[in-house]
């Protein structure tokens, strides 16, 4: 009996079918490994600044006893000073990029979402007198910020670059780069998502539409807080993923 093979209509349907159905899918399973990564990344960035603080504090003693007088904000020599007895001291550091006050020198041009990336980056991570980012061995950089004013108990910020981020020069917030605070809950200095403000999860479940609009970058003033905090709360405050009314196109 003679075989019959498929036509090249068949085979041509065959591929079409395919085709849509690759169209319908990839992006979805394209979104949700990035999603992924990110969250991994934070997740893990959270975990090494915290190890960081504790181990400083096994050898220095409790946070809240240190010298951060000796630290004035916004002042480079002295955050690098401060930095160095009791963060530096701690990392192991592969690299340093430069923090300077012209935005075309910069390693890293970090922009929120909705600022014209064409531009000058966002002047909170090219201000000068900030302490330089150090480059870690996972391919992860951290900008150590000293922002002590005695008010709502925030002592630091610090920013971070995830390793997933592939063009230094156009960095997204609440993409590439998101932000911890340095807070004393109790008496104890932890590294935390969230800003001078003593708000929780359910503040911030409460308060979402503004909390997305912030982290998009469109709220700039007058909440204490800058957009790579609310990102990373947004994230943290849902079990450490990424929900689906996230602002950020990742």
């Amino acid at each position: 009996m003679k075989k019959q093979g498929f036509t090249l209509a068949e085979v041509l349907i065959t591929l079409g079918i395919i085709g849509v159905v690759a169209a319908l899918t990839i992006p979805s399973l394209v979104s949700k490994y990035r999603k992924h990564v990110v969250e991994t990344s934070l997740k893990k960035s959270y975990s090494v600044l915290s190890q960081i603080l504790e181990r400083s504090k096994a050898d220095n003693g409790d946070a809240v006893n240190w010298d951060w007088s000796s630290y004035t904000a916004y002042q480079k020599d002295s955050s690098e000073q401060f930095f160095q007895i009791y963060f530096y001291s701690y990392i192991n550091i592969t690299g340093r990029a430069k923090s300077v006050q012209s935005p075309n020198l910069l390693d890293y041009k970090i922009y929120t979402s909705v600022d014209d990336t064409s531009g000058s980056p966002n002047w909170f991570y090219y201000n000068g007198n900030m302490a330089d980012w150090v480059e870690l061995p996972d391919g992860s950089v951290v900008l150590f910020n000293y922002q002590y004013t005695g008010l709502q108990n925030l002592y630091g910020n610090f920013t971070v670059i995830l390793p997933s981020s592939k063009n230094k020069k156009k960095l997204i917030v609440g993409k590439d780069v998101f932000d911890f605070s340095l807070r004393n809950y109790g008496n104890n200095i932890v590294v935390s998502p969230y800003s001078w403000q003593d708000w929780t999860c359910k503040d911030i479940d409460d308060n979402k539409e503004n909390y997305l609009r912030a982290c998009k970058g469109e709220v700039t003033s007058g909440a204490g807080i800058n957009s790579g905090n609310y990102c990373t709360s947004i994230i943290y405050c849902n079990g450490w993923k990424i929900p689906d009314d996230y602002p950020i196109r990742l």
